[in-house]
């Protein structure tokens, strides 16, 4: 029920969209493509932004609180031996070379073992991190991949990245 509601809540954000701005139409290869020009005027941008950042929020808790720690009285205190041997922590279930290896690819900052975990364990940075992981890093959802493939992340990403 959850997916419909967000998927409805995408089509009528697009649809919005689509109504409120011109269009260039031209064809490439027998193909008609529809550009949308879109004219954000001063103060529409910080609402168009916080819709996405509200959708964006919503993936992020069907991965966290729906999937990888459904269930668990306190998320962010999560801890499990994964498949591959390694500790998972986190509401985000992330292993410590995963936070280190995206920290540096996404911030550009080296950390310890330790300040992974710190992140991992912490709702906001965590949660920031994920978002990045997720929004910006092509294939970011395949960090999750059952839970990718169960919630159809990566089509509701590209939804959210589209508009």
């Amino acid at each position: 029920m959850r997916k419909i509601i967000i998927a409805f809540l995408i089509i009528i954000l697009i649809s919005g969209i689509l109504i409120l701005f011109p269009t260039n139409k031209y064809t490439v290869s027998g193909v008609e493509i529809v550009e949308r020009i879109v004219e954000v005027k001063v103060g529409q941008e910080e609402v168009l932004q916080g819709r996405i950042t509200e959708l964006q929020n919503d993936v992020l808790d069907q991965l966290s609180l729906g999937c990888e720690t459904k269930g668990i009285k306190e998320p962010d205190a999560a801890i499990i031996l994964d498949t591959n041997n390694k500790m998972s922590i986190g509401r985000y279930m992330y292993q410590i070379t995963t936070v280190q290896y995206y920290y540096q690819k996404i911030y550009d900052e080296e950390i310890t073992r330790v300040e992974a975990i710190q992140i991992a364990i912490d709702k906001e940075r965590a949660t920031e991190l994920t978002r990045a992981i997720l929004f910006t890093q092509k294939g970011g959802a395949k960090n999750w991949f059952i839970c990718s493939k169960k919630l159809n992340l990566e089509s509701q990403i590209n939804l959210i990245n589209k508009i």
